[in-house]
């Protein structure tokens, strides 16, 4: 009996510890060390004298970077990962999530990386790029954000196409990114609704401890049985 107490409680502290990763807001789908940067589609400048190259880079690649980009990139994954209720990462998830009618617990950020310019040394006159990145989520896409190496904003995204897996969006000023998909734990993100959509990681949490107690019950009664036929037969 006190192996199959054991053995529920082991069960019951599983369970505890997934609570915290289930309700995480905004932690990333996975480790942003091991995924490429997605893949620069097309850079429409806003000006026709503008020659310059966009340049996308990754977290993982960050290295490449200068010392001034590198810093704003791992800021802006601290923020992401340490998020404190103070945090202007949680804030502007807190928007994003209020923009598109949902919780910011259905909410998680897929990829993070640099965009740069380069071969322009008058670009800062000719305004910003029309963007459109190839990705590999574009049907869990749900927006960008962007930090500008002290401040979180929602950058314009345009549009999603999920047959081509591509996003286009607008942005002037060039730094860190980061893309926003849903991570499924809630009713599906489709916007334009009065009421946000309801969250429902408690009820993934309430099956999996009835489970638990239900065959711990189912155990213990099998010993239990098990020592009665015994003493019953001794």
């Amino acid at each position: 009996m006190k192996k199959v107490l054991a053995l529920c409680v082991a069960l019951l502290m599983v369970v505890v510890l997934a609570v915290p990763a289930l309700a995480a807001q905004g932690a990333f789908v996975s480790s942003p060390s091991t995924n490429p940067a997605p893949e620069l589609d097309s850079a429409v400048p806003d000006s026709e004298d503008c020659t310059a190259e966009v340049i996308i880079t990754a977290y993982a690649n960050r290295a490449n970077l200068s010392e001034e980009d590198c810093v704003a990139l791992e800021e802006a994954y601290n923020e992401i990962v340490h998020h404190t209720s103070d945090n202007p990462f949680k804030t502007i998830l807190s928007q994003l999530a209020q923009k598109l009618n949902c919780n910011t617990t259905q909410l998680s950020v897929s990829d993070l990386f640099d965009i740069d310019t380069t071969h322009c040394a008058t670009h800062d006159d000719h305004g910003g790029f029309t963007i459109t990145l190839k990705v590999s989520n574009a049907a869990q896409l749900v927006g960008i954000l962007h930090f500008n190496g002290t401040a979180w904003e929602i950058a314009d995204m345009q549009s999603v196409d999920e047959e081509k897996n591509t996003v286009t969006f607008h942005a002037t000023d060039f730094s860190p990114f980061a893309l926003v998909v849903d991570n499924g734990t809630g009713a599906p993100i489709l916007g334009g609704n009065d009421d946000p959509a309801p969250n429902n990681t408690w009820w993934i949490v309430l099956i999996i401890v009835l489970v638990v107690l239900i065959a711990g019950a189912v155990v213990a009664y099998v010993i239990y049985k098990k020592n009665k036929k015994e003493v019953a037969a001794a």
